[in-house]
């Protein structure tokens, strides 16, 4: 990783990560969903990748990763590329702006959950998902 960015703690990207395929399989008949047919946009990737890295490794699940930042997306794909076939199953893409979605989706994309980095207060569900009938 360059100089100057973080290292983030693995054990809470596991297990926020173990929280959001328990919450999944509260909507999949009790089963957590594995495989790359599951996609996650990961808003903020970072230099370190860990989201994808810990979800591929653990679920099978596919990424699109986004940054803002081009040095953390360049150490990004080293990792991707440093690790076997991974490439197949996370993409890279450039946010562009202030806008964080703006420019950033295609027209076919779909996904399963998206990871932001730092969910605003507005943002976060203010009741469970269960109550609502949405994730």
């Amino acid at each position: 990783m360059p100089t100057g960015y973080l290292c983030p703690p693995v054990p809470g990207r596991a297990d926020y990560l173990h929280s959001v395929a328990d919450l999944l399989s509260a909507f999949n008949k009790g089963i957590i969903p594995r495989g790359d047919s599951i996609r996650v946009l990961d808003v903020g990737v970072g230099a370190s990748c860990i989201y994808p890295l810990i979800g591929h490794y653990e679920y099978g699940w596919s990424f699109v990763g986004s940054d803002t930042d081009s040095a953390a997306l360049a150490s990004a794909k080293q990792i991707i590329n440093s690790n076997g076939k991974l490439s197949q199953f996370v993409e890279l893409r450039q946010q562009v702006g202030a806008h964080i979605l703006k420019g950033l989706l295609k027209t076919d994309d779909c996904f399963d959950l998206s990871i932001p980095r730092f969910m605003p207060l507005w943002l976060k569900p203010k009741r469970a998902p269960e109550e609502s009938g949405t994730i």
